[in-house]
């Protein structure tokens, strides 16, 4: 017993019993944030991936319209050509 007639068996009984609530919250946060972080890498991972398709198909199409461009750029410069020969 303390100075006060308390028991200090108890007193350590209730400190251990927070100091282990206290481990299991800490352990059920690190759990929460370890999920957290996945997501956070499988969201990070799919907009790259969405970026990198998007980009891609853009540079796809300005490499198509580019080489339709020149066909058509050919073709206008072979009928003046074949215009200045029928003059």
């Amino acid at each position: 017993m303390d100075e006060e007639g308390n028991q200090l068996e108890n007193q350590n009984s209730k400190i251990e019993s927070e100091i282990n609530n206290a481990k299991r919250d800490i352990d059920r946060i690190a759990t929460e944030l370890t999920e957290l972080m996945y997501d956070f890498k499988d969201h990070k991972d799919k907009a790259v991936r969405d970026a990198l398709q998007t980009a891609a198909q853009m540079e796809l199409e300005i490499m198509t319209s580019k080489i339709e461009s020149k066909d058509i750029y050919a073709k206008l410069n072979q009928l003046f050509s074949n215009a200045g020969q029928n003059d």
